[in-house]
């Protein structure tokens, strides 16, 4: 009798012990969600209350407060005294342009949409990071190719850096203005090529993300993992294939080279 009454009680408790971790995962993407709500709408609140300006396709919005230029959707955000002082560089507003229009605004909410739901997942900050310094290179090298300015350039970009914290879903003017930004102004690089560099790690990330997701127990038997590992390196080959792997040497120059080749 004994035995028949634990065997009532486990699966219970574990039914419930699963429905808690749920509740628990469910109540911080909540969280990250409204956190995510909650800066759309201070850009779009920003955009309706404040002087907006037609610019090419889009449109500068006018604020009062002291702000470094970012970009969101069509929107161009600009300190209203600034701008009409004449003291925003023509440079810096194509540098935003670019940005409005080759729609940087719906990767970040795309990346930001994956992070409320996995939260958990460490790799996707990291991939954000990776998706808005290529937006950066993009929006550079629309501004060089416009103006052949590389070093005017350079010192616009040190001199407009301030200490302000934009919001994570805008396209920032100074966001990650590291060396290796500065010195892949001065190399000649396709956006074609850029956004290669972009798709072709998609394939890792979906790896680690679902190997964080789902950890594998290690086998006790040392032939049974053996045998564990040696499938997993063919999944792997097979599914790189046809892919190609895009680095950056230390001249800042982009090489591309077939997995296959690759010892």
């Amino acid at each position: 009798g004994e035995l028949v009454s634990q065997a009532t009680i486990e699966p219970g408790f574990t039914i419930s012990f699963g429905i808690m971790i749920g509740v628990i995962f469910l109540c911080i993407s909540a969280v990250y969600f409204v956190r995510f709500a909650k800066n759309i709408s201070t850009l779009l609140r920003q955009s309706d209350k404040n002087q907006k300006i037609q610019y090419h396709n889009s449109q500068l919005v006018l604020v009062e407060e002291d702000i470094v230029p970012h970009t969101f959707l069509d929107n161009i955000y600009l300190n209203k005294a600034d701008y009409l002082a004449g003291h925003i560089d023509e440079q810096l507003l194509v540098h935003e342009r670019a940005h409005a229009d080759q729609r940087h605004s719906w990767d970040i909410v795309f990346i930001e949409v994956l992070m409320c739901l996995f939260w958990f997942n460490p790799i996707l900050r990291m991939y954000k990071s990776a998706i808005q310094l290529n937006h950066e290179f993009l929006a550079d090298e629309t501004v060089i190719k416009q103006y052949n300015q590389v070093k005017e350039y350079q010192y616009l970009l040190l001199d407009t850096i301030k200490n302000n914290n934009q919001i994570s879903l805008a396209s920032s003017i100074n966001f990650s203005l590291t060396k290796k930004r500065l010195e892949m102004m001065t190399h000649k690089s396709t956006t074609r090529r850029k956004n290669l560099l972009i798709l072709s790690i998609l394939p890792v990330i979906l790896i680690l993300m679902v190997a964080l997701g789902n950890p594998v127990i290690a086998q006790s038997n040392l032939e049974n993992q053996t045998t564990q590992d040696q499938k997993t390196d063919d999944l792997r080959d097979a599914f790189f294939k046809n892919a190609s792997i895009h680095y950056i040497d230390n001249d800042g120059l982009v090489y591309v080279k077939k997995y296959s080749d690759i010892p």
